[in-house]
């Protein structure tokens, strides 16, 4: 094994995944024992693990591994694949990164047509809309698209989604059965629809139209109380500005359908609400495009939140007073 080559290539990788000069060298020291092929294996693997999400440093990380032997390792589109086949999670084995961004970008075409048609209120949020809006190219895998939709649209979006295959699901108040699932599950969204087909699912955030045409998103809370579902409510109210600081309602064109959207600035700072590499990778993407003063400004309209308890609970699926 040629010895330069290694070090050089666990410095460059040592650079991209932050490691101290202490690691470094304990990296190598323990590279130098081991015979060529498991030393490319063992790096491929632990890139995967730190940069897979990310498809341009993952492929730069296998290019700078190649080069310790190029003549052992396949070209990087191929050595990408057989490690994703190897390692990579259960979704990730069944469709290449490619076919994944076309299955995504197909759902979103046709669920926005559909729901275009049926008339409903919504916007596509998340990462997925800003990277189109801003032309960023998707560069991870996704497995769902997040929708806001008006909670009394929900009738047409169920309609729409069956009509595609889907499997439509509202637990917004569950049975005590169906609570026991959802809690088991560690279910993000409460109202869903799955594609069993291809595994792609539609994640439903649910609000309200104001008269002044604002929104105020609502969440559900499920919990069991005296051995019954209880229901809390937290309402998130925008004010004016607030709320032109985090939607766009200039519909954005995307081949063949239109769709409104979260802003871009909104998107940036929700990703930073949470610990997720994935949503750290998203920010640092579309950084770039976020107008700084728009951020603070939106920084300065928080949203107000208003908690409701015990809306409704499961038995005889009663609504009690809001408090």
């Amino acid at each position: 094994m040629n010895i330069v080559k290694l070090k050089n290539s666990i410095e460059i990788l040592s650079r991209l995944i932050h490691i101290s000069d202490e690691q470094k060298e304990a990296l190598i020291d323990k590279c130098t024992t081991m015979n060529e092929k498991d030393v490319i294996d063992k790096l491929s693997e632990t890139m995967y693990y730190v940069l897979g999400n990310n498809l341009g440093l993952f492929s730069y990380s296998l290019e700078v591994i190649r080069n310790i032997n190029p003549n052992m390792c396949p070209q990087v589109p191929e050595m990408r694949d057989e490690i994703i086949q190897k390692y990579g999670k259960k979704e990730d084995r069944e469709m290449s990164l490619e076919d994944n961004h076309k299955l995504i970008n197909n759902t979103l075409i046709d669920i926005t047509k559909l729901l275009n048609e049926a008339g409903v209120d919504y916007y596509i949020v998340g990462a997925l809309p800003s990277f189109i809006k801003t032309q960023e190219p998707l560069f991870r895998f996704h497995n769902k698209i997040d929708v806001m939709v008006n909670e009394a649209d929900l009738p047409k979006v169920r309609v729409a989604v069956e009509s595609l295959g889907y499997t439509y699901q509202d637990d917004r108040f569950p049975t005590m059965e169906r609570y026991q699932q959802i809690k088991d599950s560690k279910q993000a969204q409460l109202v869903t629809a799955q594609n069993h087909n291809n595994k792609m699912q539609l994640g439903f955030i649910t609000f309200v139209r104001e008269a002044d045409n604002t929104i105020t998103t609502t969440k559900y809370l499920p919990h069991e109380e005296n051995g019954q579902i209880a229901v809390d409510l937290i309402e998130r109210k925008n004010d004016p500005l607030g709320y032109v600081l985090r939607y766009d309602d200039t519909p954005t064109q995307y081949n063949g359908t239109s769709f409104r959207t979260s802003t871009v600035e909104n998107v940036y700072q929700s990703k930073g609400y949470t610990n997720r590499p994935t949503d750290a990778e998203d920010a640092e993407k579309i950084g770039k495009y976020v107008d700084q003063s728009r951020l603070l400004l939106l920084r300065r309209h928080p949203l107000k939140e208003e908690v409701k308890t015990n809306i409704m609970m499961n038995s005889g699926q009663q609504a009690m007073g809001m408090s």
